[in-house]
């Protein structure tokens, strides 16, 4: 017999305090995934909605916030240039962050739909539980920075 699993829902939270700079209108999305039963995976995608100013460069850190019902278990950065650096990665099954710095100029200014990257997410066990995004650090080309609004 198969035993269902509540829903599980991501929800983006936003953990950490940022002074808020006029005229950032971007928004910041990031899927959320319902999964049947423990051991299914489904990636969880980043996406900024525009970049007027262009994007330098991003970094932040993602957490889980409850293990027995789900873990990250990879990091995809987007497909940029091979001159671009990058990191990514997972600190554990609970952290997980993403490093961006864009020297090609792949995000020109007016950009749209970003793509900034996705964790693959693996369901662990029945119940619901939040990705919290920390250290969110996200600039334009000409220095300024990014503040989204978090959908």
């Amino acid at each position: 017999m198969r035993k269902e699993y509540p829903i599980l829902v991501f929800a983006l939270l936003i953990a950490a305090a940022i002074v808020v700079s006029p005229g950032s209108a971007s928004i910041l999305t990031i899927g959320s995934k319902t999964f049947a039963a423990a051991g299914e995976t489904a990636d969880i995608d980043l996406y900024l909605d525009s970049v007027p100013a262009g994007l330098s460069g991003y970094m932040f850190n993602l957490s889980m916030g409850d293990t027995a019902v789900a873990k990250f278990t990879g990091v995809t950065p987007p497909g940029l240039a091979e001159a671009t650096w990058e990191m990514h990665g997972l600190v554990a099954p609970n952290d997980a962050f993403i490093k961006i710095w864009d020297s090609q100029r792949t995000f020109e200014p007016g950009a749209t739909n970003v793509f900034l990257g996705s964790v693959r997410v693996a369901a662990t066990g029945p119940g619901t539980t939040a990705i919290t995004l920390t250290k969110v650090q996200i600039d334009g080309d000409g220095g300024e920075m990014i503040i989204p609004s978090i959908v």
